[in-house]
């Protein structure tokens, strides 16, 4: 027998037991209308991969404040009053120097902060009450800013 008869022989019965073994081994049909009760118990995998997360939002940017710069010497503002007008929901930061050591105090909303002589101090809040409120130092009584919310 030639080689060439040989190669071809045994390449035909590999095809031949490929095939009978995917005859003998394939899956039965689904038109099998016959009940099974085979009870099968449930089975547990391991994912392979993290849980999905539900999506998230990203965090809503801080808003920028309306900041007001006041300068104080000798316990009164320098210049005029400040008029300060914001609209309901806002941020405001009040940043007060002074060359005496006193207190801010910014009426309606009860906030305080105290400035040391020669330093400056700030504070910083949420406009949520509308109105006109006076800020004022407290020591001296002395009105420096005017709040006005509107709503």
């Amino acid at each position: 027998m030639s080689p060439a008869v040989k190669k071809l022989a045994t390449v035909s019965v590999l095809i031949a037991v490929a095939v009978a073994g995917f005859i003998v081994l394939k899956p039965g049909d689904d038109d099998d209308n016959s009940t099974s009760n085979t009870i099968t118990s449930p089975v547990t995998t391991t994912p392979t991969q993290a849980p999905e997360r539900p999506p998230t939002t990203a965090p809503s940017p801080t808003p920028v404040p309306r900041t007001v710069v006041i300068r104080t010497v000798g316990g009164a503002a320098v210049g005029a009053v400040r008029k300060i007008t914001v609209s309901k929901g806002d941020s405001v930061r009040i940043d007060v120097t002074s060359d005496v050591a006193e207190e801010v105090h910014v009426h309606g909303y009860d906030r305080a902060f105290a400035i040391p002589a020669g330093d400056r101090a700030k504070v910083r809040f949420r406009a949520s009450i509308d109105g006109r409120f006076e800020i004022e130092l407290e020591g001296s009584g002395t009105p420096i800013a005017e709040l006005t919310v509107s709503p």
